[in-house]
């Protein structure tokens, strides 16, 4: 029983020591010398500034503690902020000091606002702080916090060299008590930014903890982490993970995960997607791994197009560095408008979790998609092979082959083989391929990049020897026509950001034949050039410039066709059988608008034509005026006759030019030759309604060639206007009879005015030269 009073009055004495220093403490602490201590010592030690503006206070039992107000600290060597906060309270175990040991009871900080860099030399703005402090006994500090206490903080990361930010703001943290050895509970919450991806989210984490630094094990149970907000090209994502028990071990590298579900939500652009991922079980170290079935199911759907993904995979063994996946199962279903597309794919994976490295040695891809009546089967197989920790996916050896079918081909259906590769780095952005098939008498090739993803930055180079694209979709002479206004959009051109080359070694397509075909094509800012680009096509050759501009729905075309042949180009690509001859043909035009309709009555620019040797179809001017019947004394205006192909009137030369404005084509310098015949005009095309309305004037000018200039002797100089109206495909042509015989008889009016005047004068000479010849006479005496 003494010894127990030697201990109380031990025990008594101890408590009362400590009373009476806490006392002799409290009596004789000075808070300006302690700031102006502190102050100096972190000038000194760190070469920062240590602003203590608020108040310091003491407290005593059951811990000692130090509350201090608003606290600034600069950064190294400069006067720069780094790190400030509006009120700290720091507590230490009384107990621990007799042992010669500070342990950090209790840790509540309120307004902390620290950023982080690091510099483009890859040095952090804290090296200096954590740089070890040779006089300090850090043997004598050990790690035990019973509570750390954050409230209201902002934490700022920036990266010089990644051009990477990150902003953690009104972040509030509970913990439970953090040691070397320790387990509690963790409350997280706050405000998360990043530049790069762009986002803006709230975050919260919530679980328990179980940690053993010495031994480096980290386990988490409970587990419920929430994120709402944007990641771009995200929005409105809401973003729940749960797991029952997160585990690792990183001494033995276990990995442990039980009842991990992933739950997300959100919109990507105008469509809506939901994730789900369910991981019943998965366990892995360096000796072996396994686990239960992993499943994700993801959704795609908006107003276009919807797209179903479901992924298993099960039979897992083997070890975190050579993990083998019995079966990973995927099965895609998408459509997009009258469009589906179902996939499937079943291969065996490999994987090692250290490296994040994934191979798929025998992974093949079974298509089958639809669209209307055309079909598209087959089956794509490549050696796959992934970095998940580089981003990086290899697909070297592509090769497949695909059946299309489709009723409205002649041969019903067609068989392409392809091979090729692709690889992408999603880490850089970057990605490059090439594709080749070869089908009939067509050999396709094409190469394709990427510089980056968001927004896409593509590039490609497509060789084709020869294609007849009517071969396999032959236009239809039979379709009624649709009359029916179209709209364009060209605002998918704003997401567009290409560059590139295509060579066609031959052409055909609706109808149209053009050989030695190259196109430079740019796509940037939501405008398409088409420039230069170039052809041969109908014995002559195209050269000119396109461009489509989104911002404005505005197409510019500049083109010259140099000694085309102008029949059958116009039989063609108009389907009109108007005119002939060899030359040349001039376009420089503008039309902006939301439809074809509105297209045709914006158009506006010039237009110049150059024919030889060639013909206007559907008049034969001579053949008419030998059927004129004025010559009779008739004078009426003749009926209007409908335009016929067969009959044409012939030129050696034709030149003319046109005003293009409100989608009406305006022409006054028409100038045609023949031998016969001289043609000159003037009238308008109205391109928007597909009318003509042109008044042409024959004049003839020969009557000495053959049997047609004898039957039009008494018209020579006679000029014949006739008249081409209604619309393109229904043409008639009206010959004004009446204004033939007015000139005609005014042309017989000036003959016989010209005949008395050459018979008056003739006269008169002979009157004068006969009384010379009388004055002569009586001058030679005869």
């Amino acid at each position: 029983m003494k010894i127990l009073r030697y201990v109380a009055f031990a025990l008594g004495g101890i408590a009362a020591l400590l009373v009476a220093g806490g006392l002799i403490a409290y009596a004789t602490f000075d808070a300006n010398k302690l700031k102006a201590e502190v102050t100096q010592i972190v000038r000194e030690k760190k070469q920062r500034e240590l602003s203590i503006d608020g108040d310091v206070a003491l407290s005593f039992w059951p811990s000692i503690g130090v509350q201090i107000g608003r606290v600034r600290l600069s950064e190294h060597a400069s006067d720069k902020p780094f790190a400030a906060l509006a009120s700290a309270r720091v507590s230490l175990a009384v107990m621990p000091l007799f042992s010669k040991q500070v342990v950090v009871d209790r840790l509540e900080l309120e307004g902390v606002d620290a950023t982080l860099v690091r510099g483009k030399d890859g040095k952090l703005n804290i090296d200096d702080l954590m740089s070890k402090d040779e006089s300090a006994d850090s043997g004598a500090v050990r790690f035990d916090v019973s509570a750390i206490k954050l409230k209201g903080a902002k934490l700022a990361w920036r990266d010089e060299q990644a051009g990477q930010s990150a902003t953690l703001s009104d972040l509030n943290l509970a913990t439970g008590k953090i040691a070397n050895q320790a387990s509690g509970r963790l409350d997280l919450a706050g405000k998360l930014e990043l530049a790069k991806p762009a986002a803006k989210t709230d975050l919260a984490v919530k679980g328990d903890y179980d940690i053993d630094l010495d031994m480096k094990r980290f386990a988490l149970a409970a587990t419920d982490v929430r994120v709402k907000g944007d990641v771009a090209p995200l929005a409105g994502l809401d973003l729940v993970l749960g797991a029952g028990r997160l585990a690792f071990d990183t001494a033995s590298g276990q990995l442990l995960v039980e009842r991990l579900k992933l739950d997300a939500t959100g919109k990507l652009d105008e469509e809506s997607f939901a994730v789900k991922v369910d991981a019943p079980k998965l366990q892995a170290d360096a000796e072996k791994a396994g686990g239960e079935t992993v499943s994700l199911v993801a959704r795609l759907a908006g107003a276009k197009r919807t797209l179903d993904a479901k992924v298993d995979l099960a039979g897992m063994q083997g070890s975190s560095a050579a993990l083998k996946i019995g079966k990973l199962a995927m099965t895609v279903d998408a459509k997009l408008g009258d469009t589906t597309v179902h996939g499937t794919v079943n291969t065996p994976l490999d994987a090692n979790l250290k490296t994040l490295a994934f191979d798929m040695p025998a992974f093949a891809l079974d298509l089958d998609a639809k669209a209307g009546e055309s079909t598209v089967k087959g089956r794509v197989s490549t050696p796959l092979a992934a970095n998940l920790q580089a981003m990086r996916f290899d697909l070297a050896k592509i090769g497949g082959e695909l059946d299309v079918a489709s009723p409205q081909m002649p041969m019903k259906s067609l068989r392409l083989p392809l091979e090729g590769e692709l690889h992408a780095d999603l880490g850089k952005q970057t990605a490059n391929g090439q594709l080749a098939t070869k089908f009939d008498e067509s050999a396709i090739r094409a190469k394709f990049g990427a510089s980056k993803f968001a927004p896409l930055a593509l590039s490609f180079d497509v060789d084709i020897d020869r294609i007849n694209v009517d071969k396999y979709f032959p236009p239809d002479p039979k379709k009624p026509k649709d009359t029916a206004d179209k709209p364009i959009d060209l605002s998918a051109l704003k997401n567009l950001n290409a560059t590139g080359a295509v060579r066609i070694g031959a052409l055909q397509a609706s109808g149209i034949k053009a050989s030695n075909i190259k196109l430079e094509i740019k796509a940037a800012n939501g405008k398409l050039d088409v420039a230069p680009h170039s052809a041969s096509l109908y014995d002559g050759t195209l050269a000119g410039s396109l461009s489509a501009d989104a911002n404005g729905n505005r197409i510019i075309a500049k083109e010259t066709l140099t000694n085309v042949n102008i029949d059958p180009l116009l039989r063609d690509v108009a389907k009109k059988d108007m005119l002939e001859g060899r030359g040349n043909l001039a376009l420089d035009i503008a039309t902006q608008g939301g439809s074809v309709d509105a297209m045709k009555r914006a158009l506006g620019g010039s237009a110049r034509v150059a024919l030889r040797d060639g013909a206007v179809k559907g008049i034969n001017v001579a053949k008419t005026l030998r059927e004129y019947k004025a010559l009779t004394g008739s004078a009426k205006q003749g009926a209007a006759q409908q335009a016929v192909t067969t009959e044409k009137t012939d030129f050696t030369e034709m030149t003319a030019s046109f005003r293009i404005a409100g989608g009406v084509a305006h022409n006054d310098d028409l100038s045609a030759k023949s031998p016969l015949l001289r043609l000159a005009g003037a009238g308008q095309v109205n391109i928007a309604e597909s009318k003509l309305d042109y008044l042409a004037k024959a004049t003839v000018v020969n009557t000495s060639t053959g049997q047609e200039g004898k039957d039009l002797a008494n018209l020579k100089g006679v000029t014949v206007p006739v008249r081409l109206s209604g619309p393109f495909d229904a043409l008639s042509y009206q010959v004004d009879f009446a204004a033939i015989a007015t000139d005609l008889a005014k042309a017989k009016v000036e003959e016989a005015t010209k005949q008395l005047q050459e018979k008056a004068q003739a006269k008169v000479q002979e009157k004068v030269q006969s009384q010379v010849q009388d004055k002569l006479k009586g001058l030679l005496g005869r």
